[in-house]
């Protein structure tokens, strides 16, 4: 089996060589403009619609002079112009009184023809990728174009290998991926890149967020958790992912909104490379082994997974067949209860019901303490599977999906450190207009920037969407389920 990996290697190694040049991303032969930037940074161009896209930092979101030294390529004998402005090559042009969500007009003219496009200022990142082939599960070579609102979070073109990601949504048009960035000059070793706010890695998503009209919940219960819950043993790690809006580009196709996002690893939880261990929930199945998937250690280190199942099943079984006088003192030996009490709450207050026995990480680092780690949280704030409503009412009476949180929500110091944690956290973190305002944040930067309305054009509401809100609709709907969502959870902690 091996052998037959090296040759697949080999063969796709050749075919990038002799087939694939990401050195030049225009992929149009009628393209008037082969490339456009604006101090050096790269703006990306839809052929088909005719469109520009480059992004302004937040100063932008009031209206200021931008001064531009403006580099194209166009046609020999071809003339270029911003509105009715003739620009050269290397001219310093001042866009006046711009701001972001402004459009202007560049026009490339010969004698004998005019081509018009819209040039559009965004608030948030543009990701250019142009790649030959993608497809499920094998990732192929593909270039990457990062253009920042701050020029220097720019990546230049990078090479990637990239693939289709999403079991339930690969089938639909608007795909989510998974990419990989590799050497220059090597394209089978991977590199390293630092992204924006978010930590150098080589392992990236890109998510599309497709169920999820308002772009907001799968990121907003991560940034949630972040303040919830700390990594004790590490001031590097992260308890859970970061991510940043894009607005992506594939082979100069306007692709919409997506959110570029870490993954959960080793690295980003900091677990030692000795002795740790990171489970993936995969579905709601009791038995450990149909449950969870091992993500670290790798498959190479054998010994190292079967003693992370043999770990994994001791802690089973400790909960099974401990007497209620044992269960705290010795649960508490093998658990981080502050990140389970944590991660308990994040469940109650995003209504999180496809995260309990599922979409999670399990993780202990060297001879430490298990604890959760969310994941794939789309499913939240009054949205169930594909996109339906959810009652905010609904309470989950018995967590039986989740070996952990259903015999601790049977005992009295768990509730109590329940109880005494959410009234904590009601008074900053998980007060209303405190959670409310971080949607509102990001509802701002996609909508001033308009992002939104860009993403809605190219991917309009079909029938395959439990209901016809849109954006704004959505935004509101959150809102609304926010306040009764905790009206509820106060009732309920009262009487636990």
């Amino acid at each position: 089996m091996k052998y037959f990996h090296v040759l697949i290697l080999i063969i796709l190694l050749f075919w990038e060589a002799c087939f694939f040049n990401t050195s030049n991303p225009t992929n149009s032969l009628s393209a008037k403009i082969s490339y456009l930037k604006f101090n050096n940074s790269i703006c990306a161009i839809d052929y088909d619609k005719h469109q520009i896209l480059f992004p302004l930092p937040k100063k932008f979101y009031q209206s200021d002079d931008f001064p531009a030294i403006i580099h194209y390529s166009i046609p020999e004998n071809n003339l270029f112009y911003i509105d009715s402005s003739l620009v050269e090559k290397s001219d310093v042009y001042i866009f006046e009184n711009i701001s972001i969500n402004d459009t202007l007009t560049v026009t490339i003219e010969d004698e004998d023809s005019r081509q018009p496009y819209s040039l559009i200022f965004t608030g948030i990142p543009i990701v250019q990728i142009f790649s030959s082939q993608i497809m499920d599960d094998v990732r192929l070579p593909a270039s990457f174009i990062l253009t920042a609102p701050d020029a220097s979070d720019n990546i230049q073109t990078c090479q990637i290998a990239m693939e289709k990601r999403g079991s339930s949504t690969s089938r639909l048009e608007k795909n989510s991926f998974s990419f990989e960035f590799r050497k220059k000059n090597n394209w089978a070793t991977k590199e390293e890149q630092k992204i924006l706010s978010m930590r150098e890695d080589d392992d990236w998503i890109l998510d599309a967020a497709y169920w999820d009209r308002s772009f907001m919940r799968n990121r907003i219960s991560h940034d949630l958790f972040l303040d919830l819950w700390e990594i004790p043993y590490s001031n590097d790690g992260q308890s859970t992912i970061k991510g940043e809006y894009v607005e992506l580009f594939l082979n100069n196709e306007y692709f919409g909104i997506y959110i570029l996002s870490e993954r959960v690893d080793r690295k980003l939880l900091q677990l030692s490379k000795q002795n740790s261990i990171l489970f993936k929930a995969v579905n709601d199945q009791l038995e450990l082994r149909q449950k969870y998937n091992v993500q670290y250690p790798n498959e190479i280190n054998r010994a190292g997974i079967f003693q992370a199942w043999e770990e994994l099943t001791e802690l089973q079984n400790l909960i099974e067949s401990s007497g209620q006088r044992e269960f705290q003192s010795e649960i508490l030996k093998y658990v981080n209860i502050n990140n389970v009490v944590n991660f308990h709450i994040l469940l109650m207050i995003t209504s999180a019901l496809d995260n309990a026995g599922r979409n999670y990480f399990l993780a202990r680092n060297e001879n430490g303490k298990y604890f959760f780690v969310p994941w794939d949280l789309d499913a939240t704030f009054g949205r169930y599977a594909f996109s339906s409503k959810w009652n905010p009412y609904v309470w989950k009476k018995n967590w039986n999906d989740n070996f952990l949180l259903n015999p601790l929500m049977k005992e009295d110091f768990y509730i109590a450190l329940l109880k005494s944690r959410y009234a904590e956290l009601r008074q900053n973190i998980l007060l209303e207009e405190f959670i409310v305002s971080r949607f509102d944040e990001y509802y701002k930067l996609l909508y001033n920037s308009g992002a939104y309305k860009r993403n809605i054009k190219r991917w309009p509401v079909t029938d395959e969407y439990y209901d016809d809100d849109d954006f704004e609709k959505d935004f509101e709907y959150i809102k609304s389920w926010i306040s009764r969502r905790i009206i509820r959870l106060d009732t309920i902690m009262d009487n636990l």
